[in-house]
């Protein structure tokens, strides 16, 4: 192991980044951000290692980073049990194609970047409107609306706190009480710090295309 990192420094630095890319699917630069510098900046040094010791793929772009597995060993798992972000039903991946598409709108509209050191804040609302909107747009008033996006976001909203696409922002107690329902996302939070996708997707390539039906 010591040949791979051999011109890293400093060395206590290194068992925490490998620490840090096991222990959860994403590794956001937000959660360390001298970490994520020091992983980015001796990216090749761990990607060989990856590489050369168990198969994996070192992704770093933007402020995420991760491991790519080609293949699984354990046999015994099924798909369901692997700790992953795999979308599979039409709903999720139609609401998850919106998530991003609404965050790149935020981008546009507040001339903000993902290398933003603040990342962006938004509630529930605006994005029920947005989404809304985009469904009435492409598919219709029987087809789209508020209450068809709302179904939609509850379906893929725990996946994405889950593996943090989306971080859960509380608001003050005094004010939670007062907020509309319609601005909380099933009566549990009303403000959300989007982060940027993986893999390099854009929801500017699927603007023009027809979202399916869920």
């Amino acid at each position: 192991m010591t040949d791979y990192f051999e011109k890293v420094s400093p060395k206590r630095r290194i068992g925490d980044a490998l620490n840090v890319l096991a222990e959860a699917p994403f590794f956001f630069q937000r959660d360390d951000p001298e970490l994520f510098a020091f992983l980015r900046r001796h990216r090749a040094a761990f990607a060989r290692f990856y590489e050369a010791h168990f198969g994996w793929q070192l992704v770093v772009e933007g402020p995420m980073a991760r491991l790519y597995k080609s293949r699984w060993v354990n046999k015994a798992l099924t798909p369901s049990q692997h700790d992953v972000f795999d979308l599979t039903r039409k709903g999720e991946c139609l609401g998850f194609l919106l998530v991003l598409e609404f965050y790149e709108h935020l981008l546009d509209e507040r001339n903000a970047s993902i290398d933003d050191a603040e990342p962006l804040r938004f509630e529930m609302g605006e994005l029920l409107a947005f989404v809304g909107g985009r469904l009435t747009e492409e598919l219709g008033d029987d087809e789209g609306g508020e209450d068809v996006a709302r179904r939609i976001l509850r379906a893929i909203f725990p996946t994405l706190l889950r593996f943090r696409f989306l971080i859960d922002i509380p608001p003050p107690p005094e004010t939670r009480a007062s907020l509309h329902p319609d601005r909380r996302c099933t009566n549990t939070t009303c403000g959300y710090s989007p982060m940027p996708p993986s893999g390099g997707r854009s929801a500017r390539r699927t603007r023009r295309k027809r979202p399916a039906k869920a």
